[in-house]
């Protein structure tokens, strides 16, 4: 990735990464990569609306912009008994799709939050329309989300004016198991990548689910499937090498790897920095962007 060459091919743009930590993760990463290229006083962060950072470059007159929606669809709450609980609506989506248009580059992902927890907690949490699921698996609870989202899309962005990708799920490592290791600490202590694929685990439900999806939408949307590629790098996360609740670990917790290791999220400089690097050549491929280079 030519770092310059994206900040002249963003001149004028908006790029906007849609979705949970994982895509803030990606969009920390581009930041980074462009700073490289943009003087500390042409440049600043701004909050544009609830729930989302701006990265703006003065001289350029860009933004790139992360937006929180970690499942795309509305978060709400309704009432319960003397008081109201949180719901998830899995049919409602214009209170983030407001911000989406009129954004010239849009990468969007979700998957996590869709498996936090199981179908005996999730219960009474899923709401379509006016009805309230007493429980339902969260793999068709996703199905119905991101229906939702493709069919906004396909209504409300013109593909003749904006650019959009679904970056696929990005992998854990939370189990050394996976890696033959049955007595290690998650992710922690690895230092290299798995070689042996038969490690590798099986292609998740998730994102044949997403593939399907993506097939039937009528917007020319570009996949970016980067996790058979994420699933080697068990050598990848920061494990204790992070924070909690915005803080240090503290040495306590850095010697607990297996209850505080984060073997979900990235290291910068990293993989997502891969991810950036098929991103820019995706825009590349598409003459949304011209190289220099030889």
């Amino acid at each position: 990735l030519n770092p310059m060459e994206m900040v002249e091919g963003l001149r004028g743009k908006r790029l906007m990464f849609v979705g949970d930590s994982i895509n803030r993760n990606q969009w920390e990463s581009l930041i980074c990569i462009l700073s490289t290229v943009v003087p500390p006083t042409r440049k600043y962060f701004g909050r544009p609306a609830d729930g989302a950072t701006s990265f703006v470059v003065k001289d350029y007159n860009f933004s790139v912009e992360f937006y929180w929606a970690p499942f795309l669809v509305e978060q709400g709450s309704i009432k319960s008994g003397n008081g109201s609980k949180e719901v998830l609506k899995l049919n409602a989506i214009e209170k983030h799709g407001v911000y989406w248009r009129d954004v010239d580059l849009l990468v969007f992902n979700t998957g996590h939050w869709w498996t936090h927890g199981n179908k005996v907690q999730l219960k009474d949490y899923f709401m379509e329309g006016d009805y309230l699921y007493p429980e339902l698996d969260p793999l068709i609870a996703m199905n119905k989300g991101l229906t939702t989202w493709a069919n906004w899309i396909d209504h409300n962005i013109d593909p003749a004016k904006t650019k959009v990708f679904f970056r696929g799920f990005s992998p854990h490592h939370f189990s050394s198991k996976q890696w033959n290791e049955p007595k290690g600490h998650k992710c922690n202590f690895e230092t290299k990548p798995i070689f042996n694929e038969s490690y590798i685990d099986p292609y998740p439900e998730r994102m044949i689910m997403v593939e399907k999806v993506l097939a039937k939408m009528k917007f020319p949307i570009s996949l970016m499937n980067i996790t058979r590629l994420s699933d080697f790098r068990k050598d990848a996360h920061p494990s204790v090498n992070t924070l909690r609740k915005r803080k240090k670990l503290t040495p306590e917790q850095r010697n607990n790897p297996d209850l505080y290791g984060d073997c979900s999220h990235w290291c910068l400089p990293g993989l997502p920095d891969i991810w950036n690097e098929l991103l820019y050549g995706s825009l590349l491929m598409n003459g949304l962007f011209v190289s220099t280079s030889n």
